[in-house]
């Protein structure tokens, strides 16, 4: 965990983090493509969070980001003194808890 936040936060182009992005980005498409789009489960997008996000996604995304962000500060694992490492660090355990978090979303039902 410690050597990918280390190499998410180096690597820029620009002011862009590029891993970092690019981390977020395959995170939510695999999120998105297990809730919508692999039939494992008929998944419906009813209601939408500012018309726009369907509410099983944002739930799925940001409670896994919460519970990630609050069990590695409890375990010690980040330290807030650089909060952009400590994001860096969170991002890296949150991509395999939303991945997580969305096959336990759409299996028992």
């Amino acid at each position: 965990m410690y050597d990918i936040a280390e190499h998410f936060a180096a690597t820029t182009v620009g002011p862009l983090p590029v891993f970092f992005v690019a981390n977020a980005v395959f995170a939510v498409g695999v999120v998105v493509g297990l809730l919508y789009y692999t039939d494992i489960q008929r998944v419906e997008v009813g209601d939408r969070l500012l018309g726009i996000l369907p509410h099983r996604l944002v739930g799925v995304l940001s409670i896994s980001f919460l519970v990630a962000a609050l069990m590695t500060t409890m375990w010690g694992r980040v330290d807030w003194a650089e909060p952009w490492i400590a994001v860096c660090r969170i991002s890296v355990i949150w991509t395999g808890m939303a991945i997580g978090a969305s096959l336990g979303d759409i299996l028992p039902g």
